[in-house]
């Protein structure tokens, strides 16, 4: 994660933290949730240049604007997650019988 310095930046340092992704498809119902808690800490600048290469290797591309100079990784220390499929969703709002 890139972060810019400050009070975000002075909170993860070497902190247990929880990282979580969804993705819901709202057409077909589905989707998935994947949550990696672990221990955060900021990449030193000894290691930082080949994190970054890695990373800007991997072809992927930032939403947020800026240049936030400081990196932190998350060392996992547990992974779960769950797929959610079809039928084991509440009917949609829309379709409800209080509408």
């Amino acid at each position: 994660m890139r972060m810019a310095p400050g009070t975000k930046l002075d909170a993860v340092q070497h902190t247990n933290v929880a990282f979580e992704v969804d993705e819901i498809d709202r057409h077909t119902r589905s989707g998935w949730s994947v949550l990696v808690r672990g221990l955060a800490e900021e990449v030193t600048p000894a290691h930082r240049e080949e994190l970054v290469a890695h990373t800007k290797g991997t072809g992927l591309t930032t939403w947020a604007p800026g240049e936030h100079g400081h990196w932190v990784r998350l060392i996992p220390q547990a992974i779960s997650g769950r797929r959610i499929v079809p039928g084991e969703l509440p009917p949609p709002f829309e379709n409800a019988a209080y509408l």
